[in-house]
């Protein structure tokens, strides 16, 4: 049994009272937690092993090799996906891009 602490049991009831509350502390979390990891600094090598193509979308699934600027880090090498919605007057211009990576741990 996992043993939760009051302010995390707080949060989870005031998430049942206010949900719309609840989704905008998580999505600031989340902003959060990614600028930190972006602020460390790393270089990006990406492992493309699947290509999805159409006139109007392009997918890119992989893994992406980061390497930290801090030597003391590890290299991590999560999963990743790309999706390119392609301009419909000009399908040779991206329109609007969606990228996830991770998890880049737990």
């Amino acid at each position: 049994m996992t043993r939760h602490s009051a302010k995390a049991r707080l949060f989870r009831r005031e998430c049942r009272v206010q949900p719309r509350r609840c989704r905008l502390a998580r999505t600031r979390a989340i902003r959060q937690n990614l600028r930190a990891f972006i602020d460390k600094g790393f270089t990006a090598h990406h492992d493309v092993i699947e290509y999805l193509d159409s006139p109007l979308l392009k997918v890119f699934h992989g893994k992406v090799t980061m390497k930290f600027d801090d030597p003391s880090m590890e290299t991590v090498k999560p999963t990743m996906t790309h999706f390119f919605y392609m301009d419909e007057a000009d399908p040779s211009k991206v329109s609007r891009w969606v990228g996830s990576v991770g998890p880049t741990g737990f």
